[in-house]
């Protein structure tokens, strides 16, 4: 109840914890969920920018069939 808002307790089980296990999950805990790399260093776009690929009518990707699909109108 002491410990400070950013801190938090540590269970030690059976009177002792592993250095190494709470260092591992505090390095796990300190990576970000998306890589990233320095701002200007992105060929696609500035940050926040959204970059939609460039496609070709008709497409020969995986879901080009689909996509055929989608905009057929039905009967």
């Amino acid at each position: 109840e002491r410990l400070p808002a950013d801190q938090g307790p540590v269970l030690a089980e059976e009177g002792r914890s592993a250095l190494r296990d709470l260092i591992e999950d505090e390095l796990l805990l300190s990576l970000p969920q998306i890589p990233r790399h320095a701002a200007g260093r992105c060929a696609a776009g500035s940050a926040g920018e959204a970059v939609e690929p460039e496609r070709e009518p008709g497409g020969s990707g995986p879901f080009a069939v689909l996509e055929g699909l989608r905009t057929k109108p039905q009967n």
